[in-house]
This record gives C-alpha cells, sequence and structure tokens, in this order.
C-alpha cells in the first residue's frame, strides 16, 4: 500500500506548502520576540543622570569642486558566424567493452 496522505477535495500541495511556510515564519517571528523579552530582563541599567544627546552646531564648508572627464565608449553591434567544433563523448567502459 502506497505511504500517501489524504488530501482533502479541493486542497493542492501548494495550498498545504503555503501553509506550512506560514507556520515556520510565525515560529520564527514568535521565537525572536521571546528572546528579545528575555534578553531585555536579563538587562538592569542605571544611570547617574539625565541621558541626553550632545548638540552640535555646524557651519562653513564647501564642497570641493571634482572635474571628471571619463572616456568616449562606443559600443557596436555586428553579426558574426562562429564555427563550433563537433566532438564526439563516449564512457570510458564503453571502450573496455569493445
Amino acid at each position: 500500500m502506497p505511504n500517501e496522505s489524504y488530501m482533502a477535495p479541493g486542497s493542492s500541495q501548494r495550498h498545504r506548502d503555503n501553509r506550512n511556510g506560514r507556520v515556520t515564519i510565525a515560529f520564527i517571528i514568535i521565537s525572536a520576540a521571546i528572546a528579545i523579552m528575555l534578553t531585555a530582563s536579563l538587562l538592569d541599567v542605571d544611570t547617574a543622570s539625565e541621558a541626553m544627546a550632545p548638540v552640535l552646531s555646524l557651519s562653513g564648508g564647501e564642497l570641493p569642486k571634482i572635474n571628471i572627464d571619463a572616456a568616449d565608449i562606443k559600443l557596436d553591434t555586428n553579426k558574426v558566424v562562429v564555427e563550433v567544433p563537433s566532438i564526439e563523448v563516449s564512457r570510458a567502459d564503453a571502450h573496455a567493452e569493445r
């Protein structure tokens, strides 16, 4: 008796594969969320003062002037007939039988 799994009428292998893919993606997302929650619960961060981003001020400056002379490239298409050599291939054990 062949080992065949039951498929409901109207279902297909593609439908079943798609469902398995969604289950795999859901498992990966849930695992990542659990890992992030566990990692975050293991961290204990104490600060001595309120954290603030540094204040920056920018002034002046100018972009450099660049002059680029690129080569001129011209492309043409031509039809060319190329003769391809023919080869004969035989198996190594075929020579032993002769």
